[in-house]
């Protein structure tokens, strides 16, 4: 008697994304696609940072997260919140405020006060970095 036999692959379909031109695809949810633009490469960046070095899950990473600051609603690059925590402004335990290189830190607009604001606004946040990619503030 003989019998012939299988073998069946344990190799996972290869996931293939099209990219737009001008577009990167986001680190944290692996989906999203965005302007290629020198501050998205800069929060790219930052992000893998964060889940390779640093060891936070992307399900626990937020990408341009809208925070309530007043009557404004401006949006933070990252925020980071605690292991299955909501993703609630009052959760945050982190924000990240990335620029592009030829911002700096001292421009009243774009620069470090920005990241303060955002963190006065998140009680519970105890870590804060803004960075241009070439300098990083925290």
């Amino acid at each position: 008697m003989t019998t012939q036999s299988t073998k069946s692959s344990n190799l996972a379909s290869p996931n293939i994304v099209m990219l737009a031109q001008g577009k990167i695809l986001d680190f944290v949810d692996g989906v999203t696609q965005r302007e290629d633009t020198p501050e998205e490469y800069v929060r790219q960046e930052i992000s893998k940072s964060l889940v390779r070095e640093y060891g936070y899950p992307r399900t626990d990473i937020a990408v341009e997260f809208t925070l309530k600051l007043g009557s404004r609603r401006p949006r933070a690059d990252l925020v980071v919140f605690p292991n299955g925590a909501p993703h609630e402004q009052g959760n945050a335990v982190l924000i990240v405020e990335c620029k592009s290189k030829n911002v700096k830190s001292s421009d009243k607009k774009e620069g470090v006060g920005q990241l303060v604001s955002y963190l006065s606004s998140c009680l519970n946040a105890t870590y804060g970095m803004w960075t241009n990619g070439l300098l990083i503030t925290a």
